[in-house]
């Protein structure tokens, strides 16, 4: 959050320093052409800003303010390089000047014959203007681009230019602020080029110098407090040396004890202050690192632990100097010693670790399973890293597994079962029906009327127990069997399904609505069975109605392809909703309505196969409708 504040106020000096030049510099534009020497110049000195350096510092601003947000966009950005290309022209064509002794008039071409001082002097551009200004233009132009450390060195350049002349002005040292033989750098073009430098830098808080100041580490926070006063105090001295000099306050002997106590007193009150920082922000991070329930540990390239936290004594039972002054590795089992190696020795080339899991002895004898995260600075020779107690997790992971597997078994041992029974029932029936069919043959007539009654009720039961056992082969084939996944046109699918159950309505008057469905991703013999199911008890549970109505429609919803199937049959109580996928579970009698319970629960298992789920919205009386949700096919997308 403070490097988010920091880099918000850099950039918006940013801007703020740009538009100071360019007014600075449209205003000593303006004072060239209404010959005002208070908007030429500042100070006692006399010196007017130049009207090519105006007119460079109008563009190196207008570049600067194009592009201080970042990122920048192209257009923006390639304003702004033309724009700094053109500041670099300026200089250099000065300097290519001075070198040859030839002018080529870049100062006359901001003001014309105005640029001309009193007696015809032309105001030319100072030397070291026209190198700090080359140095300018090509910050500005390299400031996104790949040669950072050059654009960051261009920029301090400026800097130092336009301090070395601020100083001057300030300690009456001539030769600060000009070359001998030229006129010298104005102080307001000093300013501005100081302004400048550093509005470029802070331009880019993330890069480079600047990119200490806005760092949340303990070295920025120093920084940012001692450079203030780092500056300060030498211009300070700096000023009371002379001014005590020339007012008579002390001799050259005494100012000179003077400044000499006053430096040291500052110097050791900004180490003190700066350490007195420091410590503090180490106090608040180690009381964090002391207080984490994790076990958090430096390790050096050494193959030892720097430092570790209390945790590892919680958890393991060691002290911290046991743990220290030991090879971590004789603390590894011995059985994880290898693959531990080569994750220290990976990290040790730059690798981030993530998610490697070892064992680590206790004080006890006991092992213990540790998850580990860990980054690594390889300029300063250490791994930072985080290592979780999962021991209890891999035990329950362990216990689960097992679980799984047991319910696995079992569950095969079911559906073998199931399938072992249903075909070894299927003799005893044979041989029920076929006697029950000869006995109708031969003897009909002399078993009397209660006699055939009693024989029918006998076909009848076996005929459904027939149905029943056909009805649990096919559920736990379709439990055992492999899915073919692929894109599947439902509504083909279900065309097919009720073409299939449409003569069960044995002529009655049902309307049947398909909406084209979207598509979906599964198995489509499997699917075929499902609307088999559904459709089939939508016709036979609007049985009583004399105009029947099956509907079946889709939509897409979030990640999910939710069919929906509708009847006006006879419904259900939804207290009793629970029940209806479950295996032999009927809502309605035997009597009512012929079926064995079995075709939802077939439902419900394919669709689960399918990573779906399939529930039913019911009244009594009033129909019902029952609700797939499956995966949409590869490539579908929401409508």
């Amino acid at each position: 959050m403070d490097e988010d504040r920091t880099a918000v106020r850099l950039r918006g000096f940013a801007g703020v320093a740009g538009a100071v030049v360019v007014a600075l510099a449209v205003l000593a534009l303006a004072g060239w052409w209404l010959h005002s020497a208070v908007l030429m110049g500042w100070g006692r000195s006399g010196v007017a800003m130049n009207p090519a350096t105006s007119l460079a510092l109008v563009l190196a601003g207008a570049a600067l303010l194009a592009v201080r947000r970042e990122p920048a966009g192209p257009r923006a950005r390639g304003a702004a390089e033309t724009l700094a290309v053109l500041v670099v022209l300026l200089g250099l064509i000065r300097i290519l000047g001075y070198s040859l002794g030839v002018d080529v008039g870049p100062d006359a071409w901001a003001a014309g014959a105005r640029a001309a001082g009193p007696g015809g002097m032309v105001n030319r551009m100072a030397p070291n203007t026209a190198i700090a200004l080359a140095a300018l233009g090509t910050s500005v132009a390299l400031l996104d681009g790949r040669w950072a450390r050059t654009q960051q060195a261009a920029a301090l350049f400026t800097m130092l230019v336009a301090i070395t002349a601020l100083a001057g002005y300030a300690y009456r040292g001539n030769a600060l602020y000009g070359v001998r033989g030229f006129i010298p750098m104005a102080l307001n073009t000093a300013v501005a080029l100081l302004l400048l430098g550093a509005a470029v830098l802070a331009a880019r808080p993330g890069r480079g110098v600047t990119r200490l100041l806005v760092s949340p580490e303990a070295g920025s926070a120093v920084a940012r407090r001692v450079l203030p006063w780092a500056i300060a105090v030498p211009m300070f001295v700096g000023w009371l040396m002379p001014r005590g000099l020339r007012s008579g306050w002390f001799d050259i002997s005494l100012g000179t004890a003077l400044i000499v106590t006053l430096t040291v007193v500052a110097l050791v009150s900004v180490i003190w202050w700066a350490a007195r920082v420091v410590d503090q922000m180490s106090s608040e991070r180690r009381r964090f690192f002391d207080l984490s329930r994790d076990l958090l540990v430096v390790a050096g390239f050494d193959g030892k632990f720097l430092d570790v936290n209390p945790a590892w004594e919680r958890a393991l039972g060691w002290t911290r100097e046991e743990l220290t002054s030991r090879p971590f590795s004789e603390f590894v089992h011995p059985d994880d010693l290898t693959a531990t190696s080569q994750e220290y020795a990976a990290a040790n080339q730059g690798r981030d670790v993530t998610r490697f899991v070892n064992r680590y002895r206790t004080r006890a004898g006991e092992y213990r399973w540790l998850e580990w995260s860990a980054s690594v600075a390889v300029a300063d020779r250490a791994q930072y890293a985080v290592a979780r107690d999962v021991t209890e997790l891999r035990e329950i992971e362990r216990e689960l597994h097992e679980r799984v597997a047991q319910l696995h078994e079992t569950n095969q041992e079911l559906e073998a079962f199931s399938y072992s029974v249903s075909h070894d029932l299927r003799a005893p029936l044979r041989h029920m029906t076929g006697f029950a069919d000869l006995l109708v043959a031969r003897c009909g007539e002399q078993l009397g009327d209660e006699g055939r009654r009693w024989l029918a009720i006998i076909q009848d039961a076996t005929r459904r127990m027939g149905a029943l056992i056909d009805d649990l082969l096919n559920f736990s084939r379709i439990g055992r069997s492999a899915l073919t996944m692929k894109e599947v046109d439902l509504t083909t699918v279900v065309s097919e399904a009720w073409s299939n159950v449409r003569p069960e309505a044995n002529g009655r008057e049902v309307r049947f609505d398909l909406e084209p469905l979207p598509a979906v991703s599964g198995d489509p013999a499997l699917l075929r069975v499902v609307f088999d199911n559904l459709l089939h008890n939508a016709l036979k549970y609007t049985g009583g109605r004399s105009a029947a109505h099956i509907e079946v429609r889709g939509c897409r919803q979030n990640d999910d392809v939710v069919i929906t199937v509708t009847d006006n049959g006879v419904g259900f109580d939804m207290r009793h909703a629970h029940k209806l996928f479950g295996v032999f579970q009927r809502l309605h009698g035997s009597d009512q309505f012929e079926g064995n319970g079995i075709g939802l629960a077939t439902v419900r298992r394919v669709v689960a196969r399918h990573g779906g789920r399939v529930w039913a919205e019911a009244e009594p009386d009033r129909g019902a409708t029952f609700h797939l949700a499956l995966k949409p096919a590869a490539g579908a997308t929401s409508a």
